[in-house]
């Protein structure tokens, strides 16, 4: 089997390391390319991918002149699967002269009808959630398909509980996106339990994207317990997650959630907005906390509640969930399958 999977840019997005971890997994199990349109990419999550891939860069910034190349790509190389994983793409596509079959993963709630009505052979959406949200909005059947992380990659440790005299460490895994990603609604729960006499935490963003609203909102606040370390590769993120005590996703929409899987495999309580896709990923409270979306002092509650509680049986629970059903082994393996339905 031939594997073409097609996406805008390769940055350090859930999107982009996904891609790169399934490639990895499908590998073992069919002939893989990767096709990049545009200029932008990450060095270092290239240099990921498995050396059997076949990385194929169009290196388009602007110029329609790439995505004409594509098409005639496909038409001369003839993969049995062509997979769509950024949404404009299907709209560039001349499906009716090329002999493949099209995969489109949905990567989001809201994803506008004309990108999902495009002529596919299969959609496949990343939660049930999003299934959900397509069925009711456009009537358009797609099969849910999680999203996996490699479990193995992430250092797993569970730290003793912190007490009141030490610091609290917090982290928010996601590129700088407001209002979807929510990290105001965060920084403002800080301010409540600074209010509240509540100091000991030490909270870190990290992602990609300009941080100076949210930097600009710390200082109105006074805050001195926020850091911005800018974009970190997956490396980092393996190497170094398991050194906080929360994991907080206050997303005000969200499709899944990779980054909830990943707290979650290195065994530290996560806390999320309840939408969704993260409660989907937590069971509706059975491996996680969750708080109204856009409630600052509904988070503030949840994260003065995680300081004092005992979550080992939590994480531990938590922990098997991702083994048993967001591993990456296990989602590539479902993609092949599919695959094998259509060609």
């Amino acid at each position: 089997m031939k594997i073409a999977h097609l996406i805008f840019g390769l940055g350090l997005g859930g999107i982009e390391t996904m891609l790169v971890n399934i490639a990895n997994e499908q590998i073992k199990y069919a002939s893989v390319t990767i096709i990049i349109i545009n200029d932008c990419i990450n060095k270092e999550l290239l240099r990921k991918f498995h050396s059997q891939i076949e990385v194929i860069r169009m290196n388009r910034h602007r110029s329609i002149w790439p995505l004409i190349k594509l098409n005639r790509l496909l038409i001369k190389r003839k993969f049995d699967i062509v997979h769509v994983q950024s949404k404009e793409l299907g709209l560039v596509l001349l499906t009716y002269f090329i002999r493949s079959k099209f995969v489109y993963t949905i990567h989001d709630t809201g994803v506008a009808l004309k990108y999902i009505n495009c002529p596919y052979d299969l959609r496949i959406s990343i939660s049930e959630c999003v299934r959900e949200d397509v069925k009711i909005r456009t009537g358009i059947d797609s099969i849910a398909i999680s999203n996996g992380i490699k479990v193995t990659d992430f250092r797993c440790k569970i730290r003793e509980m912190t007490n009141k005299a030490s610091v609290f460490k917090i982290i928010q895994l996601s590129r700088i996106a407001l209002p979807k990603k929510g990290q105001h609604i965060l920084i403002e729960a800080l301010s409540i339990l600074k209010k509240r006499g509540i100091t000991n935490i030490l909270c870190t963003f990290i992602g990609e994207g300009d941080s100076s609203g949210l930097e600009s909102l710390v200082s109105k606040y006074g805050l001195s317990n926020v850091l911005f370390l800018g974009a970190r590769d997956q490396s980092y993120i393996q190497e170094h997650l398991n050194e906080y005590d929360l994991l907080v996703q206050p997303s005000m929409f969200e499709g899944f959630g990779i980054t909830v899987t990943e707290g979650m495999a290195v065994k530290i309580p996560v806390l999320v907005s309840n939408i969704e896709g993260p409660m989907e990923i937590i069971n509706k409270g059975e491996y996680g906390y969750f708080f109204e979306v856009g409630n600052a002092e509904d988070c503030a509650i949840q994260i003065e509640k995680i300081m004092s509680s005992d979550n080992v049986q939590l994480v531990n629970s938590a922990y098997k969930r991702v083994c048993q059903i967001y591993n990456i082994e296990t989602t590539a393996k479902r993609y092949i399958e599919e695959y094998k339905k259509i060609i």
